[in-house]
């Protein structure tokens, strides 16, 4: 059968536009594909990699690639986790303020310290409402004329989910951090205390072999001989070896 320029010329105009489509469907999956991911890792680096936060991920990973990667079914899933991740967010968030209000209790922290911290906080995530680059932004710009509404629309709405899933994962973030930081601050103070203690018993220790060492009656004893003044002189050394490894490690 043949075919004219002009139906030739209206086949290719809807191959284009069906082209645009699914390229504008694609750019908005595997942008959220990736968001969604980097999202799930932050958490599961937060949480230490917690057995029921790797299953949710996985079980989620495994639903979603069951749906057509461009139909709007998965671009409505996809929205959905990023609104349970926020969810998330914030429970670890309250989760990880509890756990740094007891380290700071247990170094204690004062108030002002604690305040800075929060300030500085509240700052870096003002900063960052300002300032931070979305991902879906580049998506909605390249969006054609040719671009189905509802796709619009889905780009507006993770757009604006995804702004508070930033916020909410840096916050968590921000705090972690600090969790981590005072909890060292009080590993350091244990040890340093554990080795302080020890220090003290082999001072008191040495402190009382010398005493018997340089008594009056020791000197007048005659079973003081060479064999014990060596065996003397051997514990001395164990004393100051043992002592100036606390000391090395105290350093």
């Amino acid at each position: 059968v043949g075919v004219n320029a002009i139906f030739t010329k209206h086949l290719e105009i809807i191959a284009q536009s069906l082209e645009d489509i699914s390229e504008s469907r694609r750019a908005l999956s595997e942008t959220m594909k990736s968001v969604i991911e980097t999202a799930h890792k932050t958490l599961l680096t937060t949480v230490e990699g917690e057995i029921n936060a790797s299953e949710a991920y996985a079980s989620f990973h495994e639903a979603l690639f069951r749906l057509p990667p461009l139909s709007s079914d998965h671009m409505k899933a996809c929205i959905d986790e990023l609104n349970v991740l926020i969810t998330a967010a914030e429970a670890m968030t309250q989760s990880e303020i509890e756990a740094l209000t007891v380290v700071w209790e247990a170094l204690n922290v004062g108030s002002n310290e604690r305040g800075q911290f929060w300030s500085e906080a509240d700052q870096s995530i003002t900063s960052l409402h300002t300032k931070a680059e979305n991902p879906f932004d580049s998506v909605l710009k390249s969006c054609t004329g040719e671009t189905e509404e509802w796709l619009i629309s889905s780009i507006k709405d993770a757009t604006t989910v995804y702004r508070v899933l930033n916020v909410r994962l840096f916050k968590l973030c921000k705090i972690h951090d600090e969790v981590e930081k005072q909890r060292q601050k009080q590993d350091t103070k244990s040890k340093i205390m554990s080795l302080d203690s020890e220090i003290r018993v082999l001072c008191a220790k040495l402190a009382e072999f010398e005493d018997n060492a340089s008594g009056k009656q020791r000197l007048t004893t005659k079973k003081v001989n060479s064999a014990h003044l060596l065996k003397e002189e051997k514990f001395r050394k164990q004393m100051q070896g043992r002592f100036a490894s606390r000391l090395e490690n105290l350093g």
